[in-house]
């Protein structure tokens, strides 16, 4: 079978003559081959140069999504969509494979999937371990701590470096920078002060993270060390230090309001198109600036939340599992508070703005951020607010923990119904005058005392 280059079949008139060998037929009902279609179509020759059905009769070719007319080499309805709006060509929306018909071939009638979805990867490839790195800070398989963002750093380079093509070494140096780049804004914000709210900050408070806060001082220090770290890590990538620097540090400065979004996800990509516009505002490219907005906030300010999360947890655990020991210890295995301290749970929760509020008939216990670094409260006599203050972080947080197990006692019980009894609403009564909170502190203050 043959066809012109165009997909209209060709017809046998003169074999013998070299200089009329071939002549063009478009669809010409009286051709050999189309009469030779039409007779046997179960030989799928009915089907043309292209793979489509070829309808003799009528002389056009059923493109599934379009007709074709091979005679003019043009579809007779135009295409939805817009093949490749850089080319002129991709406008011509009646052409067929941009006049390029030897080049490949147009299945549907439409543009082509397998290279759109090849220039769709061409486009995200660049950012691929921006993508990895956010989500590796997002769901944080291991933990928060330093060791762990460093590992996240090192998958997200190392996968970038081999979405790009890279080789062996590609992608070991990729880690090796992406490694080196989380440990750099990881640490820099670890070394910079801050606090666990805006009034502990102080007057004119900037907002670093979903509960980390800083003075404008120590702010401004943050600005320019996450812009120099982004100035290195944009060497390392191939670029400039300035755009880098520049990227970083605006980045950094827009944290305050990119935060607002208070969804990780869509603020490191808001982070990563602010650093993004700014390199290629620069001179330099969006790909790089926009990977280390990313790499920034996903290992820096967009990562505290989980890390308070995780952090909180683990601290309430080890609270409870200290409590069961030293009652143990202390009370023996026989003890009404030995029994409640194996009943007691404990959950961090981040949106607690309290230290800790038990159920004492279940023994859940909801711990919140503040129970990270506790402080004295208001029912504590002088005595046992200077005991308190004296205490480590962890003693603090066994003496909280102990706090809420006394709310579980038969006694203290019985002070919380005698309440109830008198129609007295607790949770409005100043906690100096809640006499079941005095109760808990005060034993509470001796258990501890007596250790």
């Amino acid at each position: 079978m043959a066809f012109d280059p165009w997909g209209a079949r060709r017809k046998l008139n003169n074999p013998t003559s070299n200089s009329a060998r071939w002549t063009i037929s478009a669809m010409a009902p009286t051709s050999v081959l189309a009469e030779f279609a039409k007779t046997h179509k179960n030989v799928a020759t009915n089907r043309g140069f292209t793979g489509h059905e070829m309808l003799d009769e009528v002389g056009i070719i059923h493109m599934n999504g379009r007709i074709y007319d091979a005679s003019i080499g043009r579809f007779l309805q135009a295409d939805p969509h817009i093949d490749g709006a850089g080319s002129v060509g991709g406008y011509n929306r009646y052409s067929y494979l941009k006049n390029n018909p030897l080049n490949g071939t147009d299945p549907t009638g439409y543009f082509s999937l397998k290279k759109e979805l090849k220039n769709g990867w061409n486009k995200v490839r660049p950012l691929v371990g921006a993508i990895v790195g956010i989500a590796l800070a997002v769901w944080m398989p291991w933990d928060g701590g330093f060791g762990a963002m460093v590992a996240y750093g090192a998958i997200a380079g190392g996968a970038g470096a081999a979405a790009n093509g890279g080789n062996l070494s590609d992608v070991i140096r990729g880690a090796a920078i992406g490694g080196a780049s989380a440990a750099a804004f990881f640490g820099v914000a670890k070394a910079i002060p801050s606090a666990a709210s805006a009034a502990e900050a102080g007057k004119n408070a900037f907002r670093i993270g979903k509960n980390a806060w800083m003075t404008a001082g120590n702010f401004a220090k943050l600005v320019v060390a996450q812009g120099m770290v982004g100035g290195v890590m944009s060497v390392l990538q191939g670029g400039k230090f300035g755009h880098g620097f520049a990227s970083a540090g605006i980045s950094k400065l827009a944290t305050p309001g990119i935060l607002s979004m208070d969804n990780v996800v869509a603020e490191s990509i808001a982070s990563g198109m602010v650093d993004g516009t700014v390199s290629k505002a620069t001179g330099g490219k969006f790909a790089n600036g926009a990977t280390t907005a990313a790499f920034l906030y996903a290992f820096n300010a967009g990562s505290t939340a989980v890390k308070d999360a995780q952090k909180g947890q683990v601290a309430v655990d080890k609270a409870l599992d200290r409590l069961r020991s030293e009652v143990l210890r202390m009370d023996g295995k026989d003890s009404e508070s030995y029994k409640n301290a194996l009943k007691m749970t404990g959950t961090f929760d981040e949106s607690y703005s309290g230290v800790a509020v038990i159920d004492g008939k279940s023994g859940k216990a909801i711990f919140g951020r503040q129970f990270l670094n506790p402080s004295a409260s208001d029912e504590m006599s002088v005595d046992a607010t200077k005991y308190f203050n004296s205490l480590s972080t962890s003693d603090r947080q066994l003496f909280v923990v102990r706090h809420e197990l006394e709310h579980m006692s038969a006694h203290n019980l019985s002070i919380q119904r005698n309440y109830q009894m008198q129609g007295i609403d607790t949770d409005r009564l100043p906690r100096y005058r809640n006499q079941f909170e005095i109760d808990a502190t005060n034993k509470t203050y001796n258990w501890m005392k007596g250790r």
